[in-house]
């Protein structure tokens, strides 16, 4: 992944705002993959122990 910083100072709070939020929504879509895969195995792991 590739961060780099502006040096125009009028551009930079909104690239950073830019920056912070594509980030954050990187975290959380990769939080809901492993949980969401993380529940599947689970449900299907279950499913498969009372067979």
């Amino acid at each position: 992944m590739e961060i780099w910083l502006p040096r125009l100072p009028r551009n930079k709070s909104s690239n950073f705002h830019r920056l912070r939020i594509g980030v954050a929504g990187q975290c959380m879509h990769y939080i809901v993959g492993r949980l969401g895969l993380f529940l599947y195995g689970f449900l299907f792991g279950f499913e498969a122990f009372f067979r």
